[in-house]
Formats: C-alpha cells, sequence, structure tokens
C-alpha cells in the first residue's frame, strides 16, 4: 500500500468518526434534554449547568467538523478563500469549547484526576489556538501548520474519549463505570499529543511545512 493511499485511509477514518462524534453530541445536547444519555450521576451536573454544557457540547463539535477539511491539502489548495472561513470558525469554536470545558472540569465526575485532566486539556487546547493564531499574525505560516495539528489533536479527543468509553463499558461493564472513568481526564487527549509529536511533527520542521497556503492570507 503506498504512503498516499494510507494517508488517504486515515484521512477518511478521522473525517468518519469526526462527523459521527460530532453529530451525536449535537442530538444528544441540542435535540435530546442534555443529560439524557449520562451516568446518574453526571445528571446533576447536566441540570445545574444545562447552559454551559450545550455551549460547549455545540461549538466542540463544530470544531471537530469543520476542522476536518483542513486537514486536507488539496481542500486548501483549491478553496483557499473557504478555509480561511472554516479556519475562523474553528478558532472561535475551540476559544468557546476550551472556556467553557475548563469551567465544566471542576465539575467532572471522577474525582481530582479527571478535574485535574480535563482542565488541563482545556488549557492547553485553548494555549494551542492562540499559538496558532499568533503564528499566522505573525505570517509564520510553517509553525502554524504545527499548532495547528496539535490543537486538532485535542480537538479529537472528544473521539477518543468515546472510544474508550466503549471499550471499557465492553470489557469492564456499566457497573465499574467509577473505576474506569477517572483515568479518561487524561486517556482522552495525552495519547493524541504524543502521537502526532512523534510519527507526525517531530520529522517536520516549519521550514518544511511552509506550503502555498503562505500565498493565500
Amino acid at each position: 500500500m503506498t504512503s498516499k493511499k494510507l494517508k488517504s485511509i486515515y484521512f477518511w477514518l478521522i473525517a468518519f468518526l469526526a462527523f459521527g462524534v460530532a453529530g451525536y453530541a449535537i442530538f444528544a445536547y441540542l435535540v435530546l434534554t442534555p443529560g439524557d444519555l449520562v451516568s446518574p450521576g453526571q445528571k446533576i451536573v447536566y441540570t445545574t449547568y444545562r447552559l454551559e454544557i450545550i455551549l460547549h457540547a455545540l461549538f466542540a463539535s463544530i470544531a471537530l467538523a469543520i476542522g476536518v477539511p483542513q486537514l486536507n491539502k488539496n481542500f486548501r489548495d483549491k478553496h483557499p478563500k473557504t478555509n480561511i472561513i472554516f479556519r475562523n470558525i474553528y478558532f472561535f469554536s475551540v476559544i468557546v469549547g476550551a472556556i467553557t470545558g475548563l469551567f465544566l472540569a471542576f465539575h467532572a465526575q471522577g474525582g481530582l484526576a479527571n478535574i485535574f485532566g480535563f482542565a488541563l486539556l482545556a488549557v492547553i487546547w485553548l494555549y494551542s489556538c492562540f499559538m496558532a493564531i499568533w503564528s499566522l499574525q505573525k505570517n509564520d505560516f510553517g509553525n502554524f501548520r504545527i499548532w495547528i495539528v496539535r490543537s486538532y489533536a485535542l480537538t479529537f479527543a472528544a473521539v477518543t474519549l468515546r472510544i474508550y468509553l466503549g471499550i471499557f463499558m465492553a470489557t469492564m461493564g456499566y457497573l465499574r463505570f467509577g473505576e474506569f472513568y477517572p483515568v479518561l481526564g487524561f486517556l482522552c487527549w495525552v495519547p493524541n499529543l504524543i502521537l502526532v509529536e512523534w510519527f507526525l511533527l517531530q520529522k517536520t520542521t516549519p521550514k518544511v511545512m511552509i506550503d502555498t497556503e503562505s500565498k493565500k492570507v
């Protein structure tokens, strides 16, 4: 299998998972009543902070979905103006999603481990977004590409969180939810960053990542 074909498979897998989770989140939090699909222990939080949860779910889902086409170089090359619009929507969505996520982290189920894990995720997610914006402002498109990849790896935590939930639920069962849930505050995003740093970014320099996008901004 060629490298190009493998990249295409990875892209469509990411797209399938991202759109699937984004669609689920919008349905669960905007169509259904927030809290209908969560554990009884979380329902109190969902009732108390309904607005914050809806805003977080909505904008995190928008960032997750609208970030997908920006991963595709063909899309960026063929639709530069649309890509810039998508990128700005992505930035705004991440900022809202991260701020509301930071607030909600202090009400997360699973004790201090999850509070710290989800809070740190929100802070780094916000930081990576601001670094990407700052790189653009300096016309540093190489570092922009690096920071936007890191940012989307953190956005993708919405997907990996649900993958791990499914795995643990299938192997350990719902009754042991309280045993595995406290590790998810870190598990949903730390491996994502390790993967992109190790397999994608460690061999990439800002100079290499400069592409024709620098002519379109």
